[in-house]
């Protein structure tokens, strides 16, 4: 290492600074990079998220920042092609998904927990989940009937997470028994 010391440079990084051996170490330069915190973590998916035009809730993605390290976050917002995805589309596909497969409560629980969970704007959410379904009208007029009247109680609901089932329960008839 020391005959080369000019022309080369190493870069040893790892969580265990006693585990390279100590003649080595004694030629290096040590540096300690610390965690970032949730206010660097923050400034950071936002930058990204605003580059890539993903809609997020501040406040949540705050929250996460709080909570976990940045590779959970990353696996949180990031889908399987590697690209930022938006959550509201991400919510439909999963709507669509449970739509048809056969009946599972926890499923409908699991979606509904989330929709809460990130404060979607159920209005935007479902009618967004309306425009871009491949129905019939008349279960699109159906649709549309639901969605209305469970947005009144939605509004109106104390715990309106199990408004959002009912409705997903409800959207779940329609689609797979008319």
């Amino acid at each position: 290492m020391e005959k080369y010391s000019e022309s080369s440079r190493f870069i040893l990084i790892t969580n265990k600074l006693f585990s390279i051996d100590p003649s080595t170490r004694n030629n290096c330069f040590s540096m300690k990079i610390n965690e970032p915190n949730k206010y660097d973590k923050f400034i950071y998916f936002k930058y990204l998220f605003k580059k890539y035009k993903v809609k997020y809730n501040s406040f949540l993605l705050f929250k996460n920042c709080e909570k976990y390290t940045i590779d959970h976050i990353t696996k949180l917002y990031y889908s399987d092609e590697l690209t930022y995805y938006n959550i509201y589309e991400k919510t439909i596909y999963n709507i669509y998904e449970i739509m048809n497969t056969e009946f599972n409560i926890n499923e409908i629980k699991k979606i509904s927990m989330n929709i809460k969970e990130l404060n979607l704007d159920v209005v935007k959410l479902f009618s967004t989940f309306v425009k871009n379904n491949p129905y019939s009208q008349s279960k699109n007029i159906l649709l549309i009937k639901e969605i209305a009247h469970y947005n009144y109680i939605i509004k109106k609901a104390y715990r309106d997470i199990i408004s959002i089932e009912a409705l997903l329960i409800k959207i779940y008839h329609i689609l797979n028994y008319g």
